[in-house]
């Protein structure tokens, strides 16, 4: 929605949200002009990538933290966006910068681009399950849902 009010230069958009009997209104222009394309675009895959209503987010964490380190980690702005725009099966190579993303989100003193590597010095440190993030094929799958649901 952020993209779309921004690639039809729309003077304002308002977005409306009902929570019970309160209705709020978003301003999306003024959203718009405070990020950059690159966010408005990557935007949808951010929120399914960490957890909306439809995919599963990863235990204690949640999207102020990813929000953060998102400012702090600007390739993963141009991962996610590339990888909505695939049309094709996604393949093992794309989900590299998201990999780190989850690395840095568990622990951001992880360097090593391989999730299971993580796993692995993480268990070794002694940290309990729930502070370790998931396999390499579990994240592939996490990404693959998340890339589907950012789509829709």
């Amino acid at each position: 929605m952020l993209q779309l009010s921004r690639d039809l230069n729309f003077g304002e958009l308002r977005i409306s949200i009902r929570v019970g009997l309160n209705c709020k209104f978003i301003p999306t222009h003024c959203i718009t002009a405070k990020l950059r394309t690159s966010k408005c675009k990557a935007l949808p895959m951010f929120h399914a990538f960490l957890g909306c209503d439809i995919t599963a987010s990863f235990a204690n964490f949640g999207r102020a933290l990813g929000w953060k380190l998102w400012h702090i980690y600007r390739e993963t702005s141009l991962s996610m966006t590339s990888a909505t725009e695939y049309d094709k099966l996604i393949d093992k190579n794309v989900v590299v910068e998201p990999e780190r993303f989850l690395n840095l989100l568990y622990d951001r003193t992880i360097c090593n681009a391989d999730i299971n590597e993580a796993c692995k010095s993480l268990f070794c440190q002694g940290k309990s399950v729930d502070r370790i993030p998931p396999t390499r094929e579990a994240t592939f799958q996490h990404i693959r849902h998340a890339i589907f649901q950012a789509k829709i």
